[in-house]
């Protein structure tokens, strides 16, 4: 289905309250009919045009949650290549599974209070303030969309005053000045960001070396890779 036919049904069953089926079909039609674009040449306008406009993250994977998720039962049948690992067959619903992916990172990455944490590809800077929330580390987000940076300042502003968050507008192969001099960073991390940039890849990591602490730091990145052709030798 090409996105401009299939676009305004997505938008029709997400409206479609007795609709019989599974919201995570639905989110899966509506990405694939709304992403920015098709290959990793996109330009950076499309990708800032497209975070700008989308509604279908809010409406059906939580407020403020533009990332997926983390799903602990997954593990129990070894579907997430760590078999037996897991101890639970709860099943976590999107907004959940967005807390609980967060959660793993800081465990991941044992973030401690008073670490300064880099977010790159932070959306509305739900993982951030999740983050500050939790640990009690100062947390800065960069995004190249300046209305999910507004949107970012002004929720935390309002709602978590007392937390030690900040977001700039900034793309995460070439980042703000005022962002690398407030580092070096103990923690970088990244969900579900860096698949817009992998033509840049290079570019992207030389970034993380210069904002990521020497020797101690640690960065850790979440995202998905996929494509109809073989796997690429450089991800």
């Amino acid at each position: 289905n090409n996105s401009n036919s299939f676009g305004p049904f997505c938008n029709k069953l997400k409206m479609m309250k007795s609709a019989k089926i599974s919201l995570l079909s639905i989110a899966i039609a509506c990405a694939k009919s709304q992403e920015p674009c098709g290959d990793e040449r996109c330009a950076d306008d499309d990708v800032t045009d497209y975070y700008a406009t989308s509604s279908h993250y809010d409406k059906l994977f939580g407020n403020g949650n533009m990332g997926f998720g983390y799903y602990p039962h997954l593990e129990r049948s070894g579907l997430s290549g760590h078999s037996g690992a897991g101890s639970t067959s709860i099943v976590l619903d999107f907004s959940q599974a967005s807390t609980k992916l967060t959660e793993r990172i800081m465990s991941i990455a044992s973030i401690q209070p008073g670490d300064r944490v880099l977010d790159l590809g932070s959306g509305k800077g739900l993982a951030c303030m999740e983050i500050a929330r939790a640990t009690g580390a100062q947390c800065t987000g960069v995004d190249f969309t300046p209305e999910n940076v507004e949107k970012a300042n002004a929720v935390s502003k309002e709602r978590y005053p007392e937390l030690n968050v900040r977001f700039f507008v900034g793309s995460f192969t070439d980042l703000p000045a005022e962002v690398l001099v407030d580092g070096p960073h103990n923690i970088i991390v990244s969900r579900v960001a860096l698949c817009h940039a992998h033509s840049n890849i290079h570019e992207f990591f030389e970034q993380v070396k210069k904002a990521l602490k020497p020797r101690t730091g640690r960065a850790i990145i979440n995202d998905f890779l996929g494509g109809d052709g073989p796997p690429s030798e450089t991800t």
